[in-house]
């Protein structure tokens, strides 16, 4: 029998990160998605959350707030 030996775990919090999220636009057409990735984003206070339904209304967004840090999307996004 092998044994795998573990790494110790990271510390990712905020005060280690280099880079720091602000603006961060989700685009997600199922309305369940989008309550998800605001509760995962919850935990960080800092970051400024957009939300889209669909690729028209992310193109509409980003041509108001030009400076996201992320953009979360589907792959397949409708209304293009």
């Amino acid at each position: 029998m092998t044994r795998i030996k573990r790494r110790p775990k990271q510390n990712l919090s905020m005060e280690r990160r280099d880079t720091i999220l602000r603006k961060v636009l989700i685009v997600k057409d199922a309305p369940f998605q989008s309550k998800l990735y605001g509760i995962i984003f919850s935990h960080y206070p800092e970051c400024e959350l957009f939300f889209a339904a669909n690729s028209l209304e992310a193109l509409e967004l980003m041509d108001l707030q030009n400076d996201f840090d992320l953009i979360v999307s589907d792959i397949n996004i409708p209304v293009m």
